[in-house]
């Protein structure tokens, strides 16, 4: 059977390019991008529907064996919004973390993804799990933000398990890899 869905890392310069042309106006919450790693999903005809990216935790240098990563961003395409692809790519990424030995954390207002993860066995609740979310207003100032003060925030931890839910996603090859690629400059430029 195909794979209905494929997952490739895209050099930082593509990604943002990428998320200014196609994703950022998709974001629920704002459209700024701070990212060390990211990653786009596509269906079976290679059309790009979802961006993931992460960056370093600020701070916890040497604290472990590898730094710790959290997630950024992550956006489904609407049309494709609604069939639980946006939390299976950030179960994704988790799964990618630990299988380098890191730790991944997560904290997101949007109310569907954080009640998902609050039931999965998949992810872990942290201390500041449930709290409000404050800490978005003063630091992105000129992105465009939701009333973030009243927004409940879920905070997680990605624990994983040994379930293999990931089958309908697979890494792409160096030729598909470069064939993507390809398709992003014509898309940015």
């Amino acid at each position: 059977m195909p794979e209905l869905f494929s997952v490739s890392e895209i050099a930082n310069s593509d990604a943002m390019k990428l998320w200014k042309s196609t994703f950022a106006r998709h974001h629920y919450l704002s459209d700024a991008l701070t990212c060390h790693n990211a990653w786009v999903l596509c269906d079976a005809d290679d059309t790009l529907i979802g961006f993931t990216s992460s960056m370093s935790i600020p701070g916890y240098k040497g604290r472990f064996i590898e730094q710790p990563r959290r997630e950024h961003r992550t956006v489904i395409i609407p049309d494709y919004q609604g069939m639980g692809l946006g939390v299976r790519l950030s179960e994704w990424q988790g799964k990618h973390w630990h299988s380098e030995a890191r730790r991944f954390f997560s904290k997101t207002s949007h109310p569907r993804m954080g009640e998902y993860r609050n039931a999965s066995p998949l992810w872990q609740p942290t201390a500041h799990n449930g709290k409000g979310n404050n800490s978005y207003a003063s630091s992105m100032e000129g992105a465009r933000l939701v009333n973030v003060k009243t927004q409940v925030a879920y905070s997680h931890e990605y624990v994983g398990d040994d379930l293999d839910i990931f089958s309908v996603i697979a890494v792409l090859t160096d030729a598909e890899t470069l064939k993507l690629k390809h398709k992003i400059a014509k898309r940015s430029s």
